[in-house]
């Protein structure tokens, strides 16, 4: 072939009408050509730099091999046999047929004028295997294509332009000898990408993979960030040291012990995400060893005893009084609901008619993730049917209990709302003695012995238990020696 050089165009070809067609069965030295209406995959450099960008996939000149030919509207590829080649050395194909020849070129979106449907054409660099120029439809962009390993890889080098040709060749060559090496130049820039990755950023990515995380958790992991680490967002994970975090931790135990130990537990569970997600080039963990280990090693964590306040039996009565005393009747009603089904603060703030019957009343979101269906205590049917609506929430607009909750604790004894649900299960435990699986069952949490699986427990099960627990109670609180139990009703 000849051209004029790169961006010329070779001679007697006008781009903009299109070559004379007998030019397609040139006899004159090496064969030249017209691709209009054709694919084909090899061309030289300087043939592929010479195609301009809005005509890349219509005008397209090469020396070529006929079984590289292939028809655009039939995709047959052309037989030599059938074009007869072997009686016309330089004839490759018999003339194309008019629908090739004539073919209009299929609509295209606004600024693909001219281009058909294929999205690149990888072109084979001249004398040097696996150097490529890619053209689209906007861009011709230099890369390498090998086996590395039994599997093929495609690198790119870089956009033309940016790489001058003898340029993009050399660095080709480096690529190629390292890939005849088996190094996968695309896995070392993952893994060099990967070694970059920030705090704030595999945090995020953690969020992401977490699907089923609640929105209070997602707050409270947003919070220990901001709180805990507000100045290693941007520093990358293999930077942070075993030294950072034993000093950071010392910091933050000063303030407070417990939310030190929450933050590093926090901070823990993240590094255990990034050593499973980011690798090195030979898929190697970039996080080899977690480095909050250092504080169970060097046993710097602080000892945080667990709360173990409750309202004590003696203290019951004075607590109840305290509650009935209480002008919002919706914060009176939720404290005793509390107390007596050993709910979460939260499951029982979310409760709606919708899900109490006239025996259960069901948590579809729960902290495990499972609902958890409840029997109804004589003593808690009657108050859901004084309070008794179609639906929406079975407690009303009631969202804070700040001023109800100081109001009983002025009249009664401190105390928190957590601390209704150790009272209740403190009561099924000790006082009732239920078997421990049925407290279990009665708090929703998990049994993870394999004995305890086996173990079946429905809502008919634990509807005697939930009645004994609530008759200790309402004894403790001198309410239960009546045969009646006057409520109030909903205002």
């Amino acid at each position: 072939m000849s051209a004029t050089g790169l961006g010329g165009s070779p001679e007697g070809i006008d781009l903009e009408t299109g070559p004379d067609p007998s030019l397609c069965h040139s006899s004159l030295g090496p064969p030249v050509v017209f691709l209009f209406g054709f694919e084909h995959k090899h061309f030289t450099m300087q043939e592929a730099l010479f195609v301009p960008h809005s005509i890349s996939y219509q005008y397209l000149f090469a020396d070529f091999e006929p079984r590289n030919l292939r028809c655009m509207c039939t995709r047959k590829r052309y037989s030599p046999a059938r074009s007869r080649a072997r009686k016309a050395p330089y004839r490759t194909c018999s003339p194309p047929r008019r629908s090739c020849s004539t073919r209009t070129p299929r609509p295209t979106v606004k600024g693909t004028e001219g281009i058909n449907d294929i999205p690149s054409v990888p072109f084979t660099a001249y004398r040097l295997k696996g150097f490529l120029l890619r053209v689209s439809a906007t861009r011709k962009t230099y890369a390498v294509e090998t086996k590395v390993n039994g599997r093929t890889v495609l690198v790119t080098i870089s956009p033309h332009g940016v790489f001058t040709a003898e340029q993009a060749r050399k660095e080709a060559q480096r690529l190629l000898a390292d890939m005849a090496r088996g190094i996968n130049p695309n896995a070392a820039k993952r893994a060099h990408k990967a070694r970059g990755v920030t705090l704030q950023q595999a945090f995020e990515e953690f969020l992401a993979a977490r699907k089923n995380l609640k929105p209070r958790t997602v707050a409270d992991y947003r919070l220990a960030m901001s709180k805990a680490f507000p100045d290693w967002g941007n520093r990358a994970l293999v930077d942070i040291t075993k030294d950072m975090i034993e000093r950071r931790h010392r910091e933050l135990g000063k303030r407070s012990p417990a939310r030190a130990n929450l933050y590093m537990r926090f901070l823990r569970a993240l590094f255990n995400f990034a050593a499973g997600r980011y690798e090195d080039a030979e898929g190697r963990s970039l996080v080899p060893e977690n480095p909050v280990r250092r504080l169970s090693q060097a046993r710097a964590w602080y000892c945080v005893k667990p709360r173990k306040t409750m309202v004590q039996p003696e203290d019951m009565s004075a607590w109840w009084r305290a509650v009935e005393a209480l002008r919002n009747r919706d914060a009176a009603d939720y404290f005793k609901v509390l107390v007596l089904t050993g709910l979460r603060r939260s499951e029982a703030l979310t409760l709606r008619w919708e899900a109490v019957t006239a025996t259960t009343l069901t948590v579809p979101d729960t902290k495990n993730g499972k609902p958890h269906t409840l029997p109804l205590s004589d003593y808690l049917r009657e108050l859901f049917d004084h309070r008794r609506k179609p639906e929406g929430p079975v407690f009303g607009a009631l969202s804070n209990v700040r001023y109800a909750l100081t109001a009983v604790r002025k009249q009664s004894v401190s105390f928190t709302l957590h601390d209704l649900r150790r009272t209740f299960a403190t009561a099924a435990a000790n006082k009732v003695k239920l078997p421990w699986i049925t407290v279990k069952a009665l708090l929703n949490h998990k049994v993870r012995d394999i004995t305890g699986q086996y173990v079946v427990q429905d809502v008919d099960s634990l509807r005697e238990p939930m009645q004994q627990v609530t008759d200790y109670l309402l004894r403790c609180a001198k309410v239960r020696s009546a045969d009646v139990v006057t409520l109030h009703a909903t205002q």
